[in-house]
């Protein structure tokens, strides 16, 4: 049967933490018997919200508070990248490399429109799913995955947000998702360092040098 019973429906009523979080991510748990989608967001904003929200004293929410943490723009995502980024040694790095590494550097995941760092871990994220996917999935598999639609780039955007958690705590590439992405005797801090020069490399060629043209880096303008 394909209907889940009302009375078994996911629900909350006056939660004793006093709120409830939903941002297209998960919210049952794994042993909830009926399945509701097999397409979740990443759960990445909603630990950003609900960090927001535990940081106001119980009774103190006012409407303009709940206002800025809905207009939240801190990346968690953002954060781990930048976490393994910082381990890299920037001495061998290309020049196209080097500065979204020291764009990067010290960045806190802010994704304001006014920012250059933000528009540098896009490239990173981007090379690194271009790097990534087919190595999971297959050549062919991937680049479905790669063309667009709802279904694989869903499915990959959960699977990218786990990738990013585990190369910024497992940096010597002891985690499961290592296992279909590394190869022997390489670590996090190796294919990022390709996705440095790989984003670098594409961000010039579209944007013209950081240097010479930094408007047209603004996060902004970009996205």
């Amino acid at each position: 049967e394909r209907l889940i019973p009302p009375n078994e429906l996911p629900s909350v009523r006056n939660p004793q933490n006093g709120y409830a979080v939903t941002c297209n991510q998960k919210v049952t748990t794994d042993d909830y018997p009926y399945i509701i989608s097999q397409h979740y967001g990443s759960d990445a904003r909603a630990r950003r919200i609900t960090a927001r929200i535990e940081q106001v004293a119980p009774g103190a929410m006012t409407v303009a508070e709940m206002g800025s943490i809905h207009k939240e723009r801190l990346s968690i995502n953002g954060q781990y990248v930048t976490k393994v980024v910082s381990t890299i040694d920037p001495a061998d790095l290309s020049s196209d490399a080097l500065t979204l590494h020291e764009l990067l550097l010290g960045w806190d995941g802010d994704m304001q429109p006014e920012l250059h760092a933000p528009t540098a871990f896009a490239a990173v994220a981007e090379a690194l799913t271009i790097k990534t996917v087919p190595a999971i999935f297959g050549q062919l598999l991937g680049e479905a995955i790669l063309g667009g639609g709802r279904g694989g780039p869903t499915h990959w955007a959960t699977l990218k947000t786990a990738l990013f958690k585990e190369s910024a705590e497992e940096p010597a590439g002891d985690g499961p998702m290592a296992t279909y992405v590394l190869k022997e005797g390489d670590s996090w801090a190796s294919l990022y360092t390709e996705a440095l020069e790989t984003g670098g490399k594409a961000l010039v060629e579209r944007l013209g040098t950081f240097e010479d043209n930094q408007d047209a880096w603004l996060w902004g303008n970009v996205h």
